[in-house]
């Protein structure tokens, strides 16, 4: 007899024979089990669906603070001001100095 047959021929003598007995409270254990499982499940899925509020939250409030998109300031060289128009004086002494001025017809 080969592999196949000899296991096929296993399993018919042992469902040929008694069946054992199913205890009388299997059902409602089972039935408790499956209450309890999706009350894990849904206390699960609603803390996670707070976290993921909460990340958010936590996210707009940085992102508000931070403003990560904004250049930071440059921190190798102060800021020059006031030295484009004095030096512009310099060069030319006739003139006012401001560049974006509009002219004013003389």
């Amino acid at each position: 007899m080969s592999g196949p047959d000899r296991k096929q021929d296993e399993v018919r003598r042992m469902l040929d024979g008694a069946h054992p007995g199913v205890p009388a409270e299997l059902a409602v254990h089972a039935a408790a089990r499956g209450r309890r499982m999706l009350r894990q499940r849904r206390l699960a899925r609603r803390l996670m669906w707070l976290l993921l509020l909460a990340v958010m939250v936590a996210f707009m409030v940085w992102v508000s603070v931070a403003e990560p998109w904004v250049e930071p300031p440059s921190e190798t060289t102060p800021p020059l001001e006031g030295w484009q128009d004095t030096a512009f004086v310099r060069i030319y002494p006739g003139c006012s100095g401001a560049m974006n001025e509009p002219r004013r017809p003389s």
